[in-house]
């Protein structure tokens, strides 16, 4: 993009918030910042921006976290991926991947155990869980 605006990069490393870089600068333009139980900084797995650029979606353990990027700071729609009474239902796991789409209004999530689960994202919902295989091979 050549628009300034608009043309900017996301980046996460451990014990850090999410930042916002201007890509024409390579300035920090914000940071999106989570916190776990013990009100810590904790660090985004995984981040994307939705097709929009309206919001982040970032990746932790047992949660999705959602941020609008026009307002930076601590502010987040905190989605739990595991039942907060029942901890054997639900997207056990850090959440390594993350794909929306705005067409029909879900967004896929990716976890390092190898689950990938569909929400709504209206209404937070799960709609289903992909079913994945993985054949190793040794190349012969």
């Amino acid at each position: 993009s050549m628009q300034p605006a608009t043309c900017a990069y996301l980046s996460s490393c451990r014990d850090s918030p999410l930042h916002l870089w201007d890509a024409f600068t390579g300035k920090l333009r914000c940071s999106y910042i989570a916190h776990d139980q013990n009100d810590d900084p904790t660090a985004a797995t995984c981040c994307r921006f939705d097709p929009t650029g309206d919001y982040i979606y970032a990746g932790y353990l047992n949660a999705i976290r959602v941020f609008r990027t026009d307002l930076p700071g601590r502010s987040c729609d905190l989605r739990q991926t595991v039942s907060a009474r029942k901890r054997k239902d639900g997207q056990k796991g850090i959440v390594s991947a993350l794909a929306v789409n705005p067409v029909h209004n879900i967004y896929a999530a990716g976890s390092y155990s190898g689950s990938i689960y569909v929400y709504d994202e209206r209404s937070d919902v799960l709609v289903g869980e992909v079913e994945t295989s993985c054949v190793l091979t040794d190349g012969t």
